[in-house]
């Protein structure tokens, strides 16, 4: 029985380091640049999952077109276009801490996000799982199709 106790606050305590390291991680903020002169789209994700009332976890919440750029818990990204497909890519700021493998890295959206402007255009990141690519940027990062 003692053993089946330490069993469990090993798992916690392994649990909480994770958290830690995650929580330790940070994305590059995307700067609006003109590319030729045209208006470039930018989105605004807020770091947190909907099933914790994006308060903590490591997802996206809240997805905003042209936001009021405010700091705190959120980075900012540019519509990316190619062959007909829109997404937006966010990269790591710092080294991934050794000890998180790749499913510690996917970042889960738990309910579907929609962002949309005053002409009636909208841009989704459909709900589920998505994977690190390690070679986006210097540290890694995330592709994000969007519907």
């Amino acid at each position: 029985m003692p053993i089946f106790l330490f069993s469990i606050s090993c798992s916690e305590d392994e649990n909480l380091n994770k958290e830690e390291l995650l929580n330790s991680l940070r994305f590059e903020n995307n700067q609006i640049d003109s590319k030729g002169g045209v208006n470039v789209v930018i989105f605004e994700v807020y770091i947190g999952r909907a099933s914790q009332n994006c308060q903590s976890g490591f997802g996206f919440c809240n997805f905003t077109w042209f936001p009021d750029f405010k700091d705190g818990g959120s980075i900012n990204a540019q519509l990316e276009s190619n062959d007909g497909e829109n997404y937006i890519e966010v990269h790591f700021a710092n080294e991934i801490p050794e000890g998180l493998t790749d499913e510690d890295l996917q970042i889960i959206v738990d309910d579907a996000l929609t962002a949309s402007n005053e002409q009636g255009d909208s841009y989704t990141i459909i709900a589920g799982s998505y994977q690190i690519d390690r070679s986006l940027g210097e540290y890694g990062g995330y592709k994000i199709e969007l519907n």
